[in-house]
């Protein structure tokens, strides 16, 4: 192997097990976080290896979360290491997304870029924050990489490339039973089939078979749903914020990636407008030097650039759908890696116009910059001595109060709580959620949870595990709402919350045999 070649090698593997070292740094306390999400991958994953299909926390058929992450963890699950094969997952998949992308850029931009986007990748914010919790975006943000890899091909191709349309397809199918977010990718797909080159009737069958490949097994999926739970894709309501608001977090939240909200005050104020500056000029430059058709440049700044725009919108529209939080680094991750290989390759286009001692000198200065807003963003989010946010893996939940109100919970029981998941999580139990006065992230009333609550009375003794105080009066029916139509009696408390044995209360209207 010559010896440019295994420098080569060595630099895109060092920035290949950067990323899985710093998440590892993160977790090296309490192994992968688990948040509420990720109790409910894990429930779902216990539910397909012991024969009970997808299921929530509740043991019921679930259709809220795609059935992706639960199926890869369901093996482990069987062994009873789900966890452990999450954290490890998640450093495989971070190592292969770096060292892939460094070794698919390098054969189409100069090497020090390839190289320097991989290092931006490996530490950047969002992909370290999403690689650090058992959540399924690690698997879709190297599948839409793969997959947006596909699309560039097939705007390649000299003639029709059927088997890739079936191909990227397939994958694009694939994101979505891993994440419902995957419908995202539709709008870029059909743009780069139908801007491809040749006759309309040729471009519109190319669009359709990409949607029957692609909508055979999301639509299974989507239709077991529809059959078994009552519910496409689980409790789907409008969001509390509107699209304006929602568009505007999602673009602060990008703008944090390269002028990171660390810097505060004028600092800030001063790296937003050389951001915003240096993007306007290097869309000018590019624009001025726009690669002929046979250069590869040309397919990628075309596919990424389609796909971050149209995906960014079609996230605004999802997001003012459905009652999801804030477009935060967690869902807007997938925008990562297109956007530092548009950055890139724009950068390398815009180098060829200029002599060599210019072009090194502006492309240091491009990738130190770089590379010093996702470091800051990194740094402020490693958390390297394991006092992050409390998590359900954390000794927060397992601490003696917890486990003092977990002892007063007799065996045979119905079991609610304002934190189902991690109870769940805890317990390795069925637990409903409580009565909820709106749907989360919405303005929307529940109209079927007090129902729900006293159809459970009429089967057997209902606890409800109140875990925290009654802040989240907004969301949960709180103790003080339940008693004014239950009867609550105290079994114990703690610092961490309470235990109440709910009853009908005397002349309510719960079914025959309700206590």
């Amino acid at each position: 192997m010559p010896s440019s070649t295994r420098a080569k090698v060595a630099w895109l593997l060092s920035a290949a097990a950067l990323g899985p070292a710093l998440v590892w740094l993160r977790t090296r306390s309490n192994g992968v976080n688990i948040s509420p999400d990720s109790a409910a991958y894990l429930a779902a994953a216990e539910g397909i290896a012991s024969g009970r299909g997808v299921v929530g926390v509740d043991d019921r058929a679930m259709s809220l979360y795609a059935p992706g992450l639960p199926s890869v963890l369901a093996l482990p699950a069987r062994w009873g290491v789900a966890e452990d094969a999450g954290r490890w997952l998640n450093l495989v998949l971070l190592a292969l997304l770096v060292g892939l992308l460094g070794w698919w850029l390098s054969r189409i931009v100069r090497l020090p870029l390839a190289i320097g986007a991989a290092g931006l990748a490996a530490v950047s914010a969002p992909l370290l924050e999403v690689h650090s919790w058992l959540w399924s975006e690690p698997v879709y943000v190297l599948l839409v990489a793969v997959w947006l890899a596909l699309l560039v091909r097939i705007v390649r191709a000299p003639d029709r490339a059927l088997r890739l349309v079936v191909l990227a397809a397939g994958v694009a199918a694939l994101a979505t039973l891993v994440r419902y977010s995957g419908v995202a990718l539709a709008p870029t797909a059909a743009i780069v089939l139908l801007a491809r080159p040749g006759p309309l009737r040729r471009r519109v069958a190319d669009c359709l078979l990409y949607g029957a490949a692609f909508a055979a097994p999301v639509a299974t999926w989507l239709a077991r749903n529809a059959v078994v739970t009552g519910e496409v894709t689980g409790e789907r309501v409008p969001n509390a914020a509107g699209p304006w608001a929602i568009a505007r977090t999602g673009l602060q939240t990008v703008g944090d990636w390269f002028a990171p909200a660390e810097l505060t005050g004028r600092l800030h104020l001063l790296a937003t407008a050389l951001l915003v500056a240096a993007v306007v000029g290097l869309g000018g430059a590019v624009v001025r030097r726009w690669p002929p058709r046979s250069d590869e440049r040309r397919a990628v700044l075309t596919v990424g650039g389609i796909f971050v725009i149209c995906t960014f919108a079609s996230m605004v529209v999802l997001a003012s759908r459905t009652n999801v939080d804030p477009l935060s680094d967690r869902l807007l991750s997938p925008l990562v890696v297109p956007l530092l290989v548009v950055l890139v390759v724009a950068l390398d286009v815009v180098l060829d116009g200029l002599p060599r001692r210019r072009a090194v000198a502006l492309g240091t200065v491009a990738l130190v910059c770089l590379g010093a807003a996702s470091a800051t963003s990194a740094v402020a989010g490693a958390e390297l001595g394991g006092r992050g946010e409390p998590t359900y893996s954390s000794p927060t939940y397992r601490d003696d109060d917890v486990q003092a109100l977990l002892a007063a919970l007799p065996e045979e029981r119905t079991t609610m709580s304002n934190q189902s998941r991690g109870l769940r999580y805890l317990t390795g139990s069925a637990v409903h959620d409580s009565p909820r006065r709106v749907h989360h992230a919405s303005t929307v009333p529940v109209q079927e949870d007090i129902p729900r609550l006293r159809r459970l009375l009429g089967k057997g003794p209902v606890y409800l595990v109140w875990l925290g105080n009654e802040k989240h009066s907004r969301y949960h029916q709180t103790p003080g709402r339940l008693a004014r139509n239950f009867e609550l009696d105290e079994v114990t408390h703690t610092s961490a919350g309470v235990v109440y044995r709910v009853r009908c209360a005397p002349g309510g209207s719960c079914p025959a045999g309700g206590s």
